[in-house]
């Protein structure tokens, strides 16, 4: 049986004959988000700007191709790597296709890697530098992002066997103007880290509940 983990046009992701939920689909069908409530405007936006972010962090990004109307995001994410990622640039996984296998939720991590924090930072190395999930917003801060954080960090720690190991998450969110804004990193294991991944596991849960008796939409 292939066992590949794939993922199709509707973000709905299958594993060996499998349907997994994503974080997103899972929030939503809990009723804790409702993207009907965004607009097509901010969806299509935040779309691009991810491709972009994907792209840059691959090396394939043809900066040409760029709308115009959304270079300054361009250079947000620029001056995100300017700052965070000169001197290490050793990024894990790039919009890697993720699993977890004990709770059976799939997910997709923006960026995975060493950053530079500074010395100060918890979790640092002498040269300030640590593993982290890093995600990409376009848009302003919502409760949820430190849920989406902690599962992708859950999920990838679980599959690399004790290998590159991420010690915590961090929301990027990148401004139009060419800024971006990093969230305060929140470490694994601790308590704001725990009840994040808590309030995502009990979402999944209704989730799954819902969908074993056909209560989804």
């Amino acid at each position: 049986m292939d066992t590949t983990l794939t993922r199709n046009d509707q973000h709905q992701y299958h594993r060996a004959g499998m349907r997994l939920m994503g974080f997103s689909e899972s929030l939503e069908c809990a009723g804790l988000v409702y993207t009907s409530f965004f607009t097509d405007e901010a969806a299509e936006r935040g779309r691009v700007v991810h491709k972009i972010c994907e792209l840059f962090f691959k090396n394939d990004l043809d900066e040409k191709s760029i709308d115009p109307q959304l270079k300054g995001y361009f250079d947000a994410v620029l001056a995100f790597a300017e700052t965070h990622c000169t001197g290490t640039g050793t990024y894990y996984a790039v919009e890697q296709m993720l699993s977890h296998p004990v709770y059976r939720y799939a997910t997709t991590p923006d960026l995975i890697g060493k950053f530079w924090t500074g010395t100060t930072q918890a979790g640092a190395d002498a040269n300030g530098h640590i593993d982290l999930y890093v995600d990409f917003k376009s848009g302003v801060p919502a409760w949820w992002h430190a849920l989406q954080g902690a599962q992708g960090c859950e999920a990838w720690n679980k599959q690399t066997m004790q290998k590159n190991v991420v010690k915590g998450f961090a929301t990027c969110y990148l401004h139009a103007d060419g800024t971006f804004k990093l969230s305060e990193i929140t470490l694994v294991g601790t308590q704001q880290y725990n009840a994040a991944y808590r309030d995502f596991l009990n979402a999944l849960a209704v989730t799954q509940l819902k969908f074993k008796h056909g209560l989804h939409k």
